[in-house]
């Protein structure tokens, strides 16, 4: 008799959790297009190759050089930087956990781990493959809590996120955070459309110190999902 009641007790809460009401967040309709963009390109983008200018900003100076990249997802990326005049000064490859730096202006090479080494700059062990989605504009969404206005707040383990959206709906702001303090944020602008996918033009990445990582494209050629190389 006392087995029997101990079986009833766990039955009757697992019915009432079950029933038990959850918290339903409303999204607005154009929030969900912008969330919709994101989607797209994450689910949409194969490969990537693109030229441009890359620029870094230190506290104390600034530097700028022409960049050659190629992406290939969901963990491989390339870049070529030369300088104005054309000259190869170094070349980096990242493939999935690891990266090797060819510095050829000092002549050394420089090998490690990405999540070791954006842990120690950024303060977060972020993988290649969500380093590629920060470039495409597609980081991950998460659980969303809260949204307002252009804006959506979301949570993905111990790390809080805003997206912030402009007048077209594209993603011009990505904000991730831990209890409260800022690690980084990514700042997007002139959106392209590339045959159904959108794509920035310009990426910003800031770190909590001030420093940043400017990327501007003047050539984006995609290849998606299910389509061949011509």
């Amino acid at each position: 008799m006392a087995k029997f009641k101990k079986v009833t007790l766990i039955l009757l809460a697992v019915l009432l959790s079950s029933c038990a009401p959850t918290k339903k967040v409303m999204i607005e309709p154009s929030v969900e297009i912008a969330l919709t963009k994101i989607r797209s390109r994450n689910e949409g983008i194969k490969n990537l190759t693109a030229a441009g200018k890359i620029t870094i900003e230190l506290q104390e100076h600034s530097n700028s050089a022409n960049f050659e990249l190629e992406i290939k997802r969901p963990d491989t990326l390339f870049m070529k930087v030369k300088t104005i005049f054309g000259i190869n000064i170094g070349e980096i490859k990242v493939y999935g956990d690891g990266f090797e730096l060819n510095d050829r202006f000092n002549d050394r090479m420089l090998y490690g781990n990405v999540g070791d080494y954006m842990k120690r700059f950024v303060g977060l062990n972020l993988s290649t493959g969500e380093l590629v989605n920060l470039f495409l504009a597609c980081p991950n969404v998460g659980e969303i809590e809260n949204s307002e206005d252009f804006i959506i707040y979301t949570r993905e383990d111990e790390y809080e996120k805003i997206f912030k959206f402009n007048d077209e709906l594209e993603l011009e702001s990505y904000i991730l955070s831990k209890d409260g303090f800022v690690l980084f944020e990514v700042r997007y602008s002139k959106f392209i459309d590339l045959g159904g996918v959108t794509l920035p033009r310009v990426v910003k990445i800031y770190d909590d110190s001030g420093r940043a990582l400017h990327l501007t494209f003047s050539e984006i050629k995609l290849i998606r999902v299910n389509e061949r190389k011509s």
